[in-house]
């Protein structure tokens, strides 16, 4: 979402969006194997319902923590670069400070959720203001006659 987000917001027109696939194929490669690698068991909470309980979770949630660590030096340092949309690219940058700060918050103990889940509340939020930047094409109706 970071990288759709980052791309909307920069505006680069030189920049090919293929880029971005070349990135997310790498992060998908990363993450499938995590996948296959760490193990977990489900459990029943009164409070939550089902939770996945996952062995080795405080290494998961410190790799986390460096990719989001550094796609946010990557927004902080292009954001005050020409044609970009400043708006859109501090919304980025509080969000993904959010989900840092969750972060640590949920690896010292402290959890609202069984999850860390408010960040990505922020992420949807700020992908409906991404798509709301597009112009919108009304469609006429056709008259029958």
């Amino acid at each position: 979402m970071v990288l759709a987000l980052s791309y909307v917001y920069l505006r680069w027109d030189k920049l090919n969006f293929n880029f971005n696939y070349i990135i997310a194929v790498v992060f998908s490669i990363i993450y499938f194997t995590g996948m296959f690698l760490v193990k977990g068991r489900i459990t029943f909470n009164s409070t939550y319902g089902y939770v996945i309980n996952i062995n080795n979770e405080t290494l998961l949630y410190f790799i986390s923590l460096i990719i989001v660590g550094t796609l946010l030096v990557f927004c902080v340092y292009f954001f005050d670069k020409p044609n970009n949309n400043r708006h859109g690219m501090f919304y980025l940058i509080v969000a993904l400070t959010v989900v840092i700060v969750e972060n640590i918050l949920y690896l010292g103990g402290i959890r609202l959720f069984p999850y860390p889940i408010i960040g990505d509340g922020i992420f949807i939020m700020i992908m409906n203001l991404a798509v709301n930047t597009f112009k919108k094409q009304t469609i006429k109706a056709v008259s029958s006659k």
